[in-house]
């Protein structure tokens, strides 16, 4: 097989962690803020948390927190339901009641 490795490399595996890292470093930079953010930031936060939760096969904490910066959102003017319902960063909540009543509110 021309062009196809046996197998991943240190470089490979660097590579592939880059993307994790830059997320902890955006939520980092925006979890400094966050009592003082507006909606906007929160629902930044929460599809960072949410892409997490995906990356790392669903793991329930970062699915909760990703629940948790959405409803700082609505606390801080997020009122657009279907929005969530379309995102697909958040595909992973769609199966949790705490992210469905939330949905359900927001409509």
């Amino acid at each position: 097989m021309v062009g196809l490795r046996a197998s991943a490399g240190p470089q490979d595996r660097v590579s592939a962690m880059r993307p994790l890292r830059e997320l902890d470093a955006a939520e980092k930079l925006l979890e400094s803020n966050r009592e003082q953010s507006a909606f906007q930031d929160q629902y930044s936060l929460a599809v960072i948390a949410a892409l997490r939760a995906t990356a790392d096969g669903a793991p329930d904490d970062l699915a909760a927190k990703a629940v948790e910066f959405l409803r700082h959102a609505s606390d801080h003017g997020f009122r657009n339901g279907a929005r969530l319902r379309r995102d697909p960063a958040f595909r992973v909540l769609r199966d949790l009641p705490e992210f469905q009543n939330l949905v359900k509110k927001l409509e």
